[in-house]
């Protein structure tokens, strides 16, 4: 009987480790999926963060952002919006947050928002006869009106449209003076 016992005593401790390195083995297992997982979300995370971007909107008085403006010679993109306006929070959404938009106006522009809800706000509207929303105003960096586009675009059509006003008007020629031939 005392054989018997000693026989199931080491039986139950064989077993026991037997069980043990098995428990050890699973939670490896089980720690290796859990970082793989990890590891693939880390992955798909900055995958997602490279296509989206945010354009840099100036923070501060309308005046700081013309003296800004002047300092490094770019013109000014004003976005004329307001909380209740959807096509302004849409294009916020979809528009700004575009990384090819939001790299060009962030790189071009001297970009501010203009809250139509607020006094300042309201004054900058009326000084450049802003009367709808969603309107974006461009400025040259002595503040004169370049242009303005009125309503929600689609990012690369509201990047065409920047570019037909800044970029056009710096690159046309001015005419040629012809001469008269006759009298």
């Amino acid at each position: 009987m005392q054989k018997t016992g000693r026989i199931f005593q080491i039986l139950s401790v064989f077993f026991g480790k037997v069980i043990a390195i098995f428990i050890i083995e699973i939670k490896i297992k089980i720690m290796k999926i859990f970082f793989r997982i990890l590891l693939f979300f880390s992955f798909c995370q900055m995958a997602f963060a490279q296509n989206m971007a945010i354009t840099s909107f100036y923070e501060g008085p309308f005046e700081d952002v013309t003296h800004e403006a002047q300092r490094l010679k770019k013109p000014i993109f004003i976005d004329f919006t307001s909380t209740t306006c959807k096509h302004c929070l849409k294009m916020e959404k979809e528009a700004f947050s575009n990384l090819s938009l939001a790299n060009h106006l962030n790189d071009n522009f001297i970009a501010y928002k203009v809250d139509l809800e607020d006094e300042e706000g309201k004054k900058i509207a009326k000084l450049y006869g802003v009367t709808e929303f969603p309107t974006y105003i461009i400025l040259d960096s002595k503040t004169q009106k370049l242009g303005s586009i009125k309503g929600f675009y689609m990012a690369n059509q509201f990047k065409k449209e920047l570019d037909r006003i800044i970029i056009l008007p710096n690159f046309e020629k001015p005419a040629k003076k012809r001469r008269r031939l006759f009298g």
